[in-house]
């Protein structure tokens, strides 16, 4: 049997756009400070509605709190901008600044966590970069 079949892709099986999230995710935003602890973690940025987290390698979510601005949903990209860089969902990113525990930002946040936004730990963020 004989097939006509073509495999390879052509310019019409481009990278699809990515679909909008909605509602959009929202940063958490701390008080912005240029300060922040040295630690570092990192994993892969995952974007949902309402909420923007990172996932480690051990499977836990990190919410960024973020400190340093500008941080935005840029709707025109459908990505997490964070000053002059744009962040997809499922990018790897590494963050420095720090853990807090349960309840150190209560009261604290200019911008906080979305309802129904889940995550194991507050990531207290002074950097945010590709990882």
């Amino acid at each position: 049997m004989l097939c006509a079949c073509n495999d390879v892709p052509g310019p019409a099986a481009a990278t699809p756009a990515r679909d909008a999230v909605s509602p959009p995710p929202r940063p958490a935003l701390l008080p912005p400070s240029d300060a922040s602890d040295a630690a570092a973690s990192g994993g892969v940025l995952v974007l949902t509605p309402g909420c923007v987290r990172v996932r480690t390698a051990d499977g836990r979510h990190l919410l960024p709190g973020f400190l340093i601005r500008p941080v935005r949903w840029d709707a025109a990209a459908n990505r997490l901008q964070v000053r002059d860089r744009h962040f997809a969902d499922g990018d790897r990113v590494a963050l420095g600044g720090s853990e807090a525990g349960p309840g150190v930002v209560d009261g604290l946040w200019v911008v906080p966590p979305a309802p129904g936004c889940d995550f194991d730990a507050v990531w207290v963020t002074g950097a945010f970069e590709p990882g």
